[in-house]
């Protein structure tokens, strides 16, 4: 038998399908989208890029005016769950965690990431630094296919042969070289 998705999940999944206005709001604003990807360091939960970009944006504000996806779901207060789209998806993606079902927690973030790039516009950045579960990341399995997509590189600035090329060696089994756009 077949594994059923979370009702939690679903009820998410569903929420954001039926609510466009909220969907509008979670890609960043014209010039301030960024999408990074990296190996979580030993013996801790961040993400190394997650953690250069936070440096970055701490030490000089005005020069790394991005907006992470992580910032955009932090400013968007749903009523109907009483708190923020983060903090609703980190709940529902510890609840799954907890019980061993981390494919379903991350098609949640999958989703999430999925909206944040579609809607893309002007100027995207990129810090990607690959390692050997590159595959398996949001930005493989998501980011990078909704980037490549012609509706949506027809509204965004970054180099697509580089996302190519990155997409390319991940189907291969290669470890790509970085990606450091700014």
């Amino acid at each position: 038998m077949a594994n059923r998705l979370d009702p939690e999940l679903v009820t998410a999944l569903q929420f954001l399908r039926t609510h466009p206005h909220v969907r509008k709001r979670i890609p960043a604003p014209l010039d301030k989208t960024v999408v990074y990807s990296g190996g979580i360091e030993r013996g801790q939960d961040a993400f190394r890029a997650w953690k250069q970009l936070a440096e970055a944006k701490a030490q000089d504000p005005k020069k790394f005016d991005y907006v992470t996806l992580e910032e955009r779901l932090r400013t968007l207060h749903v009523v109907e769950f009483g708190e923020t789209l983060f903090e609703h998806a980190n709940r529902i993606s510890s609840h799954l965690d907890a019980r061993g079902l981390q494919d379903q927690s991350a098609i949640l973030w999958r989703a999430l990431s999925g909206i944040y790039v579609q809607g893309a516009s002007g100027k995207v950045r990129a810090l990607i630094l690959p390692d050997s579960k590159i595959g398996q990341s949001v930005f493989n399995l998501t980011e990078v296919n909704v980037l490549l997509r012609d509706d949506v590189l027809k509204n965004i600035n970054i180099d697509a042969g580089l996302l190519r090329d990155f997409r390319t060696m991940v189907r291969v089994g290669s470890v790509p070289a970085p990606i450091v756009v700014f």
